[in-house]
């Protein structure tokens, strides 16, 4: 297995790019902001900025996972909310809830620091654990569509 490497000598500085989804520029720039205000002379400003950006996830995290747990248990504790249409609510409830366990927390310090600080082996499985979360996702959705259409 080989060992992960620094993140900037494996992406590149996201300060150079434009953002393309435009939900996320916000984010995105609160982000570079607070990269550049690291590296500027005032410590302050950037005190502030990691401020923001940790209350901010911290926020989502808190939300994330009482509103996901929230889901799950009222939809499995009652058994009128137990419908194939709530079973994709609640196929999305455990797959978001995955990522605010393993994504949400290691996305501000990766961001901000553009350095792996947790491990080579969270480095090799937390890909694997991403793609899991999007074909997770994905796979009941492609259930939706009608298979007779698509017959020749």
């Amino acid at each position: 297995m080989e060992k992960c490497t620094v993140y900037t000598d494996t992406v590149k500085d996201p300060s150079l790019e434009t953002p393309v989804i435009i939900g996320f520029s916000v984010l995105y720039r609160l982000c570079n902001n607070v990269c550049v205000a690291l590296l500027s002379s005032n410590p302050l400003i950037a005190i502030k900025l990691v401020e923001i950006l940790y209350l901010y996830f911290s926020i989502e995290f808190v939300l994330g996972i009482t509103g996901n747990i929230g889901v799950i248990f009222f939809t499995f504790g009652n058994r009128k909310l137990q419908t194939v249409q709530n079973m994709f609510i609640l196929n999305l409830a455990l797959a978001d809830l995955i990522v605010c366990i393993f994504s949400l927390p290691l996305t501000p310090i990766t961001s901000i620091y553009k350095n792996w600080y947790f491990g080579d082996q969270m480095c090799h499985s937390l890909p694997w654990i991403q793609v899991g979360i999007f074909h997770f996702l994905s796979c009941p959705v492609i259930g939706l569509f009608p298979r007779h259409s698509f017959a020749i």
